[in-house]
This record gives C-alpha cells, structure tokens and sequence, in this order.
C-alpha cells in the first residue's frame, strides 16, 4: 500500500497515530519558509530518540516538474534515509525497492511527523512520498501545549516543538531563542506555562533588506552580497574583537549596526526573562548544579544559533558587560524541534499505553491483519492489510480491537471479525513485490497464523464460526491470487510488446487532492458507464512511465474492458484494473496530452 498525497494531510489522533510498537525507525520532518529540516528517529525502544538530522532546501517547481516524485525525494536524503526507506544507498530509488524494503519490516508503513508553518511545501513533502509506504500526520498545536498551557492560537507549532524540547532538557521556567529566517523568543514559567515571546527579522533576512534597498544591488548581487555579510558577521562574532559604533567602512559598519542591534534586543529580552520569569525562591530540579545551587540556562536554536549564542557570550567580549544582568549559562541546539517531536511522542506513549488487560489482548494486540473491501486500492487490490494496535472496551459491550490498516484507515472489529481478518492474512499473507520473501514476511503470517488458532481455544463464538472463516477465507485468498496472477501475466505481455520500453517525455506532475479510501458498501455501477472514460497506468523498467488511454469496450462474455492506448497499443482490463486506472488518472489528469490539446474527453 503506498502513501498518497492529499490536499489536507491527516492530523494526529491519539493513540492511533502512535509509531507502530514494532517501527525500529521514524521521520520527523519540520518545514519553514527557507528550508526544510529532517530527522530519523529510533524506535518505541529507544524512545524516539532522533539520531539522524538534515536540512534542505525547500522543495521548487523546477524539479517537482521534471522529476519523478521518488527521483525529488532521493535528492533531498542521505544514505541513513535512503537505507530505511529504499533498502540501499546508492543506485536508482524506485517505488518497487521501497516496496520490496517494506516487507522486510516487521511494521510495513514508515511513520512521519510533519511540523509545518509553510502549506505548500508540506503538500510538495506528501507529494514526495506518495509511492512510499508511509502514513504521514500532521502535528497539531494541541499536540505540543493546549491554551490552558499559554498557547496562543497564533504560535507557530515550530516554536511549540522547541519549547517541548526545552522544558524536558533543561526544565522551566525556559527561554529558547530560534536564529533562524526569523528570530523569535519564546518565555515559558516554572510551571511550563507558555508566557508569550517576540518576532523579529532573522539575521540574513536583514542584511538582505540592506542590501536590497542599497542604490547600486540588484537581482544575483543581493544575495551574493547578503552571503558575503553572513560570512563576515560569524568571522567578527567568531574573533570575539568588540564590535565599533563608529565602523571606517561599509560592511563592517553594516555588520556593526546589526549585530548590536541584535544585542540590545537580546540583552533586553534576557534581562526581563531572568527578573520577572525566572523566580530565585523556585527549585527547579533539571537547572541545578552538582552543588544544588540553582542555575539558569537560556537555549539557542535554529541555523544561526552559535552565532546569537557567541554574540551574547560574556567570553567574546563584544560588548561591555552589563552588571545589572544575573548571570546565567546556554545551551545550543541546532536541532531543537526534532527532539520536541520526541517529547511528544514518549508523552503520548505513556498516557496511552497500557499492559494488557487479558491474555487475548497479549495473544493478538501486534498481530497482522487483511480484511476484503469493494474499493480498491491503489494498485487495484481488494485486499487491505493492517495491523492490531489495540483493545477497546466501554463497559457496555464485548471488547472490540482496533485495527490500523496501512493506508491509515482504522476500524473496530469483534472478535468473531478479527478472526477472521487474521484467517484471511494467514491466507494471503503481505502483499509480495519483486522475487525474494523476507523472513520477516513468513514470521508476520505464522504469528497470526498461531494466534488465529489459540483464539478458537479460548472463546466459544470464535469457536463456533471458525470452520466458516476458513473457508472463506481460503475462498478470498484463491480469488486474490487469480487477480495477482492476471496482473503478472499482463505486465509480462505488456514488458514483452513492442513500445514496452518507450519512455515518457517528462511533463508537469500535478499535485493531487483527492484519493480512494476503502467503502463497505459501493453502488453496483453498469459495465458499460466505463466506456470512453479516460484512464492511465505505468509501464517501463522501473514502472516510472506513465501512457494514458481510453476505455472502448466493454465484452460481456468474460467481463472485460477493451483498453485502447494513446500511442496506438491496446490490452484487456478486469474490473479492478478498470478502478485502478480511473482513479490514477484522477490524479495525474493534467498531464493527459489530449486535455492539453483541448481533445480529451472524461466524465
């Protein structure tokens, strides 16, 4: 099951956007206005800690319309990021490695936490990983500190994120100053309520005000200017010199001014946070020395945090030293957000977490599950698979278990159910891409494979309907199979065609907004309402390429579509086939060439 790319991506709900218990690795990913900033965290075990940090530019038009989204996302990854989601760290990254990875881990889906202040680029983010196996949330302000906590509906969630990492490195009350494309503080008290803080331009951002309204920069030269400024700032910083009022030129009189500028504001800040936040009398168990005397720590975050962190040091002697300033120490984090969103995530985990009521919760909660659905997925399979992540029980009725399915879908199921889904994985088992069977994959089936049997032994009803269960599930599983082996045979016919090989002129990948989502119940639709509907679907080496058709057809006999290509092929599709590239072409309709030329007919 791949990831798909949404207009508006899922919000964390709690406990079902918990990492899997199994996730041996997670991404957390924090898009600002400038770059974009990505972290691997471990796993529930090591709770979450981040081992992993990068930063990027942000995602542009230039390569998300040249590029295939794997081919973006490749670009913007270091080998650790390769390794976790493409099995390798070198090569050409396909959606069939990342498939073929997948399997091999005990929880399919990848998990990814997305802090964003910039809509786009977190749309561009989910556009990225739509052929990943992932399920992607976005992280709610909620998440981080309610309004009870001081939060005021306008705090980017980033500053919120930072803040969280704060109050469990060094304790409240906390000051956190973010250097980045803008400069902010944020105040929080001794009992971790959020005060408020300050936005200012960041530093870059104003040496290029400068240098943009200077008589003579324009175009390249600002920014090559604003660069050049960056530079000679961290030097002057760097040499610990005392900054002159009265430069004897240009740069160093732009530096000057600046740099105290910053200074005066921060000193300011500093001085309020320490006399009116920080109170002597409160005993503040992280801010203690080896003495238990107490000991005030400010944090400096964000890119251009040792800068602000040496410009305010008292070692660099930059300034004259204020004697009404109590004195305090600092911490730099560059990374502050990434460990914020593993805060969150043990806090979650513990509030959420309980031991197992009953031995049936320790037998199936962790076990693989399929269920079959009329609506297809995206690779024209009825059959979804999930996994059990928990029990449900109101008092009222019988325990029911909840199921989180790989396209992040969840559903309750009794008993009787969850029988029955574990019958029809034991049955069917992962969905195998490429040659090789993961041990994994044989572990995962013989797990559920047990469980379903111990179930029988342990309660009357499932007892009672297990026989049944076997037999459709092994009725599904024959069906299932036939539906794989169609698709292998036509790929097969398809690879060995003339024009098999061709390859697509890369064109304009539109972002998609909508995508299928399982349905217990569909209205049973006339065969024949398919014809001259528009469809697509991929072929090539790496099945990168896509070629649009239309449906001319449709043969009663054997209940096929008659499919004819654009580039003049042709092929037969079944139902799901028919489903499946409908709802591809939903999402790459603006691609279609004969919708460009005005040609293109679709309902």
């Amino acid at each position: 099951m791949t990831g798909v790319m949404k207009e508006n991506l899922p919000e964390t709900k709690w406990p079902e956007s918990l990492p899997h218990p199994h996730e041996e690795k997670i991404f957390s990913i924090i898009c600002g206005n400038t770059h974009i900033k990505w972290a691997i965290h471990e796993g529930v075990s090591m709770a979450f800690s981040p081992t992993c940090c990068w930063r990027t530019r942000l995602l542009s038009d230039n390569e998300m319309n040249d590029q295939t989204p794997i081919k973006v996302l490749s670009h913007h990854l270091p080998q650790p990021a390769l390794m976790a989601i493409f099995g390798r760290t070198h090569g050409n990254m396909t959606r069939q490695l990342a498939l073929e990875h997948s399997q091999g881990r005990a929880a399919v889906m990848l998990t990814i936490y997305l802090v964003s202040t910039n809509d786009e680029q977190a749309r561009r983010i989910a556009w990225c990983f739509q052929h990943i196996p992932t399920r992607i949330y976005r992280m709610r302000p909620d998440d981080f500190f309610t309004k009870r906590m001081g939060r005021a509906d306008s705090m980017g969630v980033d500053r919120l994120s930072a803040m969280k990492a704060v109050g469990d490195m060094v304790g409240f009350p906390a000051l956190v100053i973010d250097g980045g494309s803008r400069l902010t503080y944020t105040a929080a008290d001794a009992s971790g309520k959020i005060v408020g803080g300050g936005i200012s331009l960041g530093l870059a951002a104003k040496f290029h005000a400068i240098c943009e309204n200077s008589h003579h920069a324009h175009g390249m030269e600002v920014a090559h200017e604003t660069e050049a400024l960056m530079h000679a700032a961290a030097d002057m910083v760097e040499a610990g010199k005392p900054l002159d009022f009265f430069a004897s030129n240009t740069k160093q009189a732009v530096i000057s001014a600046v740099l105290h500028e910053y200074a005066l504001l921060l000193r300011g800040v500093i001085k309020s946070y320490l006399r009116e936040i920080c109170d002597e009398n409160v005993t503040l168990t992280n801010n203690t020395d080896e003495n238990g005397s107490k000991r005030t720590q400010i944090v400096f975050t964000g890119g251009d945090c040792d800068l602000f962190a040496k410009l305010l040091s008292s070692d660099k002697n930059l300034f004259v030293a204020e004697e009404d300033i109590a004195p305090y120490e600092h911490k730099v984090s560059r990374h502050l957000m990434a460990f914020g969103i593993a805060v969150v995530l043990k806090e979650k985990l513990k509030e959420h977490k309980e031991e197992p009521a009953s031995e049936m919760d320790k037998l199936l909660i962790g076990c693989r599950v399929a269920k079959e659905f009329e609506q297809p997925d995206e690779d024209g399979d009825l059959v979804y698979r999930g996994t059990i992540s928990g029990s449900v029980r109101d008092g009222k009725t019988e325990t029911s278990y909840l199921v989180l399915y790989d396209d992040v879908d969840t559903e309750e199921l009794s008993l009787v159910e969850v029988h029955a889904a574990l019958t029809l994985y034991a049955n069917v088992g992962e969905k195998i891409v490429g040659q090789t069977v993961h041990k994994m994959v044989i572990q995962k089936k013989n797990k559920s494979t047990n469980a379903a049997s111990k179930m029988e032994e342990m309660d009357e009803d499932v007892n009672s309907v297990s026989e049944q269960n076997r037999s459709e599930a092994a009725a599904k599983a024959a069906t299932y199979r036939a539906a794989q082996l169609h698709k292998t045979n036509v790929k097969a016919k398809n690879a060995a065609r003339p024009g098999g090989e061709k390859k697509v002129t890369p064109s304009k990948r539109a972002l998609s907004s909508s995508s299928a989502s399982k349905q217990k119940k569909t209205k049973k639709v006339d065969p024949k309402s398919y014809i001259n509907h528009r469809l697509c679907k991929f072929f090539g080496d790496n099945e990168s390429d896509l070629f649009f058709g239309i449906i001319a057809s449709y043969d009663e006999k054997v209940n096929f579509w008659h499919v004819d290509y654009d580039d003049g092929d042709e092929e037969e599709y079944d139902e799901n086939d028919v489903k499946q590239g409908i709802a591809l072409y939903e999402r790459n309709k603006d691609l279609d060439p004969t919708l460009k030329q005005g040609m293109g007919q679709y309902s």
